[in-house]
């Protein structure tokens, strides 16, 4: 699309103040807010017929299309892990388990993951994740060192099932048994 004609057929009832961007090689046009959606408004985006393509052809009609913005999804939160924060006399091979209040995208929890110290340790583990996706198991494939404290982070990265990132970051860490 022509991006000035497009823009400028562009109308957004109730008024808000908008910044718009393009993508997709101007085929997609994003319109971000310049403050928050007001909840629970009904409104309509019109594009009028005087909005041309990048090759100059005018659209043959208006188009227009509404939206309610609803309540955002509440934030995940972890609400439990094994070991609890500051345990001690952690054993070497403690699976370690993150609860969370709702259902997560597991790729995305994942990714979010610190594990300290950076170890061989922190390399070597896998993760299963129980059928609802709440709740997930970290597996090492060696022991942990006795005696270390180990400190695990979610990030704010971490993300439910429904597309809403935590609010905040969680650490929780834990002293392992020495040997």
């Amino acid at each position: 699309m022509d991006e000035n004609t497009t823009t400028s057929a562009l109308t957004l009832s109730p008024k808000i103040n908008y910044a718009i961007t393009w993508k997709n090689n101007d085929t997609t046009m994003v319109i971000h807010p310049m403050g928050n959606w007001v909840i629970l408004t009904a409104y309509t985006l019109t594009i009028k017929a005087q909005a041309k393509s990048s090759n100059g052809l005018a659209m043959k009609q208006d188009y227009s299309y509404s939206f309610t913005v609803t309540a955002r999804p509440e934030s995940p939160k972890v609400i439990s892990t094994k070991p609890a924060n500051k345990a001690v006399e952690v054993m070497p091979e403690q699976v370690i388990q993150i609860t969370f209040s709702k259902p997560m995208n597991t790729v995305a929890t994942e990714d979010s993951l610190i594990i300290t110290p950076i170890t061989e340790l922190a390399l070597g583990y896998i993760i299963l994740w129980d059928k609802l996706k709440q709740s997930l198991t970290l597996e090492f494939k060696q022991d942990m060192r006795g005696g270390e404290e180990y400190t695990i982070t979610v990030t704010q990265a971490a993300m439910s099932a429904d597309g809403v990132c935590m609010d905040a970051e969680y650490t929780f860490s834990f002293l392992v048994e020495p040997c």
